[in-house]
């Protein structure tokens, strides 16, 4: 099985999993995006979504990964289209992560931003350092594994 329909298994499984484990805190302005932005089409939301701030768009992906099911994770393809524009912001955010599924999406948006060309994350030592680190540190296995088999796609692949 390849790692994207892995991917999309392991985000079906996760709707049965009962979190232990600290929450993303971008998530608390997730009600409000649920209403507003993921009750449109797929095709209105694609297009609503390139209107947003980066900050925004980043909380809509976490949203629409984390607690939006089936999980939106055409967003975070869109979101990794924007390449080297929104590496400072995923930095940030993946240094103050400390929930396996943040991380997990994080290194998703950088796995499909190496997919699209938009960017590779596997050339940005500091990005690669910290990207392991914080795998390293995933607490739950299933999500560890597929995490980084997503970290070692990156770094075979070359550009």
């Amino acid at each position: 099985m390849n790692v994207r329909a892995w991917r999309a298994a392991m985000l079906f499984l996760a709707c049965m999993v009962v979190r232990s484990e600290p929450v993303n805190p971008d998530l608390q302005k997730c009600q409000a995006w649920l209403g507003a932005f993921f009750g449109d089409s797929t095709t209105a939301r694609d297009e609503a979504f390139k209107s947003y701030d980066m900050e925004s768009q980043y909380q809509i992906v976490m949203c629409g990964n984390q607690v939006l099911h089936p999980p939106a994770m055409e967003l975070a393809t869109l979101f990794a289209g924007q390449g080297a524009a929104v590496v400072p912001l995923l930095k940030a955010k993946l240094s103050r992560a400390d929930d396996d599924l943040t991380i997990r999406d994080i290194v998703y948006v950088f796995s499909e931003m190496k997919r699209l060309h938009a960017y590779d994350p596997a050339g940005d030592a500091e990005l690669s350092m910290l990207m392991a680190r914080k795998v390293d540190g995933m607490h739950y296995n299933g999500w560890k594994t597929l995490v980084q088999a997503d970290l070692n796609e990156m770094r075979s692949n070359a550009r």
